[in-house]
Order: C-alpha cells, then sequence, then structure tokens
C-alpha cells in the first residue's frame, strides 16, 4: 500500500490488503521509531446483554467514498443528527519506543459501511455497489504531560488500555494517525442508505 499523508511524526504504517474467498484481508505493521511511547486504538468494542464492554465482531469503522473503502482502526465519527451519551473510543495497545505492533483483520465480503452509532434495523438498507481502491487508517495517542492510561480491566482486553483524556465528548482531540491507500479494482461493498457518519480525508478521521 502506497503511503498517505498523516500527522503522526516518528510513527511509519506499513499494510497489505487481500480478497480471499469471502474476506477482505488487511495487515497494518505500526512502528514506533519516535521517543515516546504510543497507545494504537484499534480494539472497537460495544455493549454486551450484560451491559459490560465486549469486542465489537465488527472489528473496525468503515466507510465509502464514491468507489473506496475507508476503514479506520479507531475513533467512530460522532452522529451529527443526535447526541451520544456512551463515546465509542477503541481500546489501545502501547508501543514503545522501538517496538511494533501487527495487526490482522478479515471484513466478510461483500463489505458493508459501519459505524457503532448507527446501529442495524429491520428497515436498515443498503446499496450494492463496486469499490476499486481501499484506504486504511490507523489512530493513535502519544503518550506525554496530560495523556492518562489505564488497563481496559475486561479479561477479553488483557493488555490494551482505556486512554484519556485524548478523546472526550464536547472537547478537543489528540490524537494523530497514520494511513494507507491501494487500488483493489472491482470488489463488492454495500453502502448505506439513510442517516450515517462517514469519515473524511481532509479532517482526522
Amino acid at each position: 500500500m502506497t503511503a498517505l499523508p498523516g500527522s503522526a511524526s516518528g510513527v511509519q504504517l506499513a499494510a497489505d490488503v487481500s480478497l480471499g474467498d469471502s474476506e477482505l484481508n488487511l495487515h497494518a505493521r505500526v512502528e514506533n521509531k519516535g521517543r515516546a511511547a504510543i497507545y494504537v486504538l484499534h480494539e472497537l468494542w460495544r455493549i454486551g446483554p450484560d451491559r459490560n464492554p465486549v469486542r465489537d465482531p465488527e472489528r473496525a469503522y468503515r466507510s465509502l467514498a464514491r468507489d473506496t473503502l475507508r476503514v479506520l482502526l479507531g475513533v467512530p465519527t460522532l452522529p451529527i443528527d443526535r447526541t451520544v451519551r456512551l463515546h465509542m473510543k477503541p481500546f489501545a495497545a502501547r508501543v514503545e519506543p522501538g517496538g511494533a505492533l501487527d495487526l490482522r483483520l478479515g471484513l466478510p465480503l461483500p463489505t458493508r459501511e459501519y459505524n457503532p452509532y448507527y446501529t442495524d434495523k429491520p428497515e436498515t438498507e443498503y446499496h450494492d455497489v463496486t469499490a476499486n481502491a481501499v484506504e486504511l487508517y490507523v489512530q493513535l495517542v502519544t503518550q506525554g504531560d496530560g495523556i492518562h492510561a489505564q488497563p481496559a480491566g475486561w479479561p477479553w482486553a488483557a493488555g490494551l488500555y482505556d486512554v484519556g483524556p485524548a478523546f472526550e465528548l464536547g472537547g478537543q482531540h489528540r490524537g494523530e494517525f497514520v494511513a494507507a491507500a491501494t487500488q483493489l479494482p472491482g470488489f463488492r461493498a454495500l453502502r448505506r442508505v439513510g442517516d450515517f457518519a462517514r469519515m473524511s480525508r481532509e479532517a482526522t478521521p
């Protein structure tokens, strides 16, 4: 994949994407070449039946921009049509200076748009489209003054952290990102019909 302009100094992203029989396969390697630890916000979660956080099986926020599928391992875009009380901020892996983090995920084909703030309903519709490119964004926070990280605190999220206050509702975001893109002609994707908050390359995803 070709690197896209990002805002995270000292952090490099190497990524590849391929089509399997039933999945879109993504592999990302985040290398910390800076002098401070970073937290990579990659583990999306949702509230389970017992009202506690569980790993989100959808794995990543994703949206379509024309024929490009954008995949974000990071904080989903907030709705513009309503306010929310629960901020869906992914749990993060800590990467020390000189260290690296490998991330792999498979997205079922056809890959549909997904934002955890817009759950599917019986009346939810999708349009079948053809995508020809993939953009992968990985969001992170650099350890520094005012950044606090504590263990996520759930058995399924062992070794991961809840990072604050870099991403707070109504507050400033102190996250950065690295990104990469590739051409992948002719794979099927599903575009959600109706209200949906999509990510924009013009602003930090």
